[in-house]
């Protein structure tokens, strides 16, 4: 099976979206990707943005949804008192490849390096392997300095995103911060996004019809046996 992410994933509205946002000083901003891939190989991806105080209305903003649905996305957006939420989501095909929009006019592609996504066929299971390593991206606060550190313990407190993997089956090994039989989730802040990260998971997806197909033929392969066994005992 091809990599459904092929090389690249728009994922520059991550900083984009905080480093606007930062200079405001208001308000928090939470960046969750939910991924989810069908035995099919088809794939659902969900783009959730939570924002508080002025961040709330900005990543509601008009702009950001005609972004989403300007590249076929279904978005919905939430209000409640001193906050705001954007839920976006996309179907891609087998093979297609997934990109989350950027914004602004210097928006670029952040591309994975060495990505894997495939799978092995078993007799009555398949595995699924999924690997990639996230490069490290400049923030604009390399310097080692006072402000610099400031800068990103004030962006600490601001800015969280996680991403979170489903694949087919159960998990046999993944090196997620967080994972229960069926999805992994990794968290990334300021420190994790400059240096990158490598993530890993392995699924083990049982096909039942394939065991029921085997065991139905078992089980007539007896019955004649035991048949035949009783006629030629007659």
């Amino acid at each position: 099976m091809k990599a459904p992410y092929s090389r690249y994933l728009k994922l520059l509205l991550i900083l984009q979206l905080v480093l606007a946002l930062f200079p405001l000083g208001c308000g928090t901003v939470s960046i969750d990707l939910y991924t989810k891939v069908k035995p099919t190989g088809d794939v659902r991806q969900q783009v959730q943005i939570s924002g508080t105080g002025m961040m709330g209305n900005l990543v509601v903003s008009s702009d950001i949804i005609q972004e989403f649905k300007k590249d076929g996305w279904e978005v919905t957006t939430s209000h409640s008192e001193g906050s705001a939420s954007l839920i976006a989501t996309k179907d891609f095909e087998e093979g297609e490849e997934i990109a989350i929009p950027g914004f602004g006019e210097d928006s670029s592609e952040i591309s994975f390096q060495d990505a894997v996504f495939y799978e092995k066929d078993r007799l009555v299971y398949k595995e699924y392997y999924f690997e990639v390593t996230i490069p490290g991206t400049a923030i604009g606060l390399e310097e080692q300095d006072e402000f610099a550190e400031l800068g990103k313990a004030m962006m600490k407190s601001v800015f969280n995103m996680s991403w979170t993997l489903d694949l087919p089956g159960r998990i046999v090994e993944t090196n997620a911060d967080v994972h229960d039989d069926e999805s992994a989730t990794w968290y990334f802040d300021v420190e994790s996004v400059e240096t990158g990260r490598y993530m890993m998971v392995h699924t083990r997806y049982i096909n039942w019809v394939a065991i029921g197909i085997i065991a139905g033929v078992i089980l007539i392969g007896v019955v004649l046996f035991l048949v035949i066994r009783r006629r030629a005992a007659a």
